[in-house]
């Protein structure tokens, strides 16, 4: 099992400003574990807090399973701002679009004081289709659900903006 341990400085701007967390959407227990314990090229990695993990608009091609700490996701704003969408507990996976297809990131995330992170790549996910697609087949039934999740969340937060 490939398990390296990267440990990411601080970035030089100063930390995110505190913010009360949005409601998180966790993977099931079977994916979160998958991620902790049971991919075969999984990256275990070390976040110090405020740091960016990525930016919108960037290359994505891998996921991410957050094991302790959290994480929030900004989006920018035509305005110039920047707007807190969700904040990310344990268990929680994000990036996963990148799994799924090739386009780049939807927005910047960042974590708040401090993560350990388990990272998936596309190649990663190949890998594991080829030895256990069981494993892998369930994983990808386990992140539509939560893509499911997520958009009726959205949709009911589009509605709401309506009223």
């Amino acid at each position: 099992m490939h398990r390296a341990t990267v440990v990411l400085p601080a970035p030089d701007s100063p930390t995110m400003p505190t913010a009360s967390p949005a409601r998180t959407s966790k993977l099931t227990s079977t994916a979160a574990s998958t991620g902790s314990r049971a991919l075969p090229s999984h990256e275990r990695r070390v976040y110090e807090p405020g740091r960016e993990v990525f930016h919108e608009g960037a290359p994505g091609d891998e996921m991410f399973v957050i094991a302790k700490g959290s994480a929030s996701a900004f989006l920018r704003q035509p305005s110039g701002g920047e707007m807190r969408l969700v904040t990310f507990a344990p268990g929680t996976v994000f990036g996963e679009l990148a799994i799924l297809d090739s386009g780049s990131r939807s927005a910047r995330v960042t974590t708040e004081g401090g993560l350990v992170c388990y990272a998936l790549s596309k190649e990663g996910f190949a890998s594991l289709a080829a030895k256990a697609p069981a494993t892998a087949i369930k994983l990808v039934s386990n992140l539509g659900s939560l893509l499911s999740h997520r958009l009726r969340e959205a949709n009911r937060t589009i509605q709401q903006l309506d009223e």
